[in-house]
């Protein structure tokens, strides 16, 4: 029986871990200081000035997450400085196209758009997205922050 409890509570973290690992939040704030530790004394490795960035969380830690970058880039930022809203940022040049598959509008790399959801249907890869007034699907590969 102990030797069940020990081995049910040794899958429950590791799933937890995994789930956790796949967790994407967005900075809310203008400036975000990437640091080398969980805490203020830590040196800072990086500041963050892109309000919207998509973050992937790798761990938490008395008020810090560890998260990773588009780039692969890690560190901690405090956890008040992150949200769980979902927007994605766009890594390759791309177009936003509408429901008939027309572009509407062109997206830079770097731009950060509001997530609104990623399918995969008849072999199309693609995310609903949208930035100020525009609103369609880009295609997945070229966009960071999904799930």
């Amino acid at each position: 029986m102990h030797c069940k409890n020990i081995l049910l509570i040794f899958f429950i973290l590791l799933l937890s871990s995994f789930l956790l690992s796949s967790e994407f939040n967005t900075i809310n704030t203008n400036k975000a200081y990437l640091r080398a530790g969980p805490g203020q004394w830590y040196p800072i490795k990086w500041v963050l000035k892109i309000p919207g960035l998509p973050v992937k969380v790798l761990e938490e830690n008395g008020g810090y997450k560890m998260v990773e970058l588009y780039d692969g880039t890690q560190g901690w930022v405090a956890s008040n400085l992150t949200s769980n809203k979902q927007n994605l940022l766009v890594i390759k040049d791309a177009f936003i196209f509408n429901k008939k598959d027309y572009p509407i509008v062109k997206v830079k790399k770097y731009v950060v758009l509001n997530n609104l959801g990623c399918f995969n249907k008849k072999g199309n890869n693609y995310c609903e997205v949208k930035i100020e007034k525009f609103k369609g699907k880009i295609d997945i590969y070229k966009v960071w922050g999904q799930k």
